[in-house]
């Protein structure tokens, strides 16, 4: 709301010694816009609030999917020693200057000096991150998405031979489309194989990923 929205400028402001006690930051002072960088400390600050309301375990290891303001406010939470620590990953908007907000890169340097480990979904943004902090690389560690294979394989509810879930915006840097891509490709080396894909996500491109190259799929 509006009047959230300055309740965070004002903590931003009122807790600025926060980011001046950091020289790392004050190196990047001019080249970000300073005012939304005061607002993001303001809005972290207002989620540590939050989270030391429902905070049970104390002495744990607290992790962020993403490093944005979640990283921040866990940042506040370490610097006074409220919780021992954090990890957080880091995957595009949330790594790459100039994909996302640039006072969100004003803080990294903040963020960095008191995670634990930061963990890169993607060799490219582990070598990236190296490069831009060389500072902190004891703390990158390369760890893409996935999971270990079980060894087994689940038993489906459906008839299809191959089942096919995926997960995010439909938005043209997701690269969705080489899914189908991969499916039209299957469909002509396998005739026979039957195939049901499950997407969970919506954005203004589902249109284009229906129908593309003349190929429509379900509803599903």
């Amino acid at each position: 709301t509006g009047c959230q929205k300055l309740k965070n400028k004002i903590q931003g402001f009122v807790n600025l010694k926060i980011l001046f006690s950091e020289k790392t930051i004050i190196q990047k002072l001019k080249k970000v816009t300073f005012l939304k960088a005061v607002k993001y400390l303001g809005y972290g600050i207002w989620l540590k609030k939050k989270i030391m309301k429902s905070l049970m375990i104390r002495d744990a290891v607290h992790y962020s999917y993403w490093m944005d303001y979640w990283t921040i406010a866990l940042a506040l939470l370490t610097r006074e020693k409220i919780i021992t620590g954090f990890i957080s990953r880091a995957h595009r908007y949330d790594l790459y200057t100039g994909t996302g907000e640039p006072a969100l890169d004003f803080l990294k340097p903040f963020t960095f000096n008191y995670l634990k480990k930061l963990y890169l979904i993607s060799e490219n943004g582990f070598n990236y991150i190296n490069r831009l902090y060389p500072e902190y690389s004891q703390k990158y560690v390369l760890a893409r998405l996935g999971s270990s294979d079980p060894g087994f394989i689940g038993l489906s509810n459906y008839s299809s031979d191959l089942v096919m879930v995926s997960c995010s915006n439909l938005k043209p840097l997701k690269r969705f489309d080489l899914i189908l891509d991969a499916l039209i490709y299957l469909n002509q080396i396998h005739r026979t194989l039957a195939v049901k894909w499950f997407h969970i996500g919506v954005g203004g491109s589902l249109y284009r990923l229906t129908t593309k190259d003349g190929h429509t799929l379900g509803e599903t």
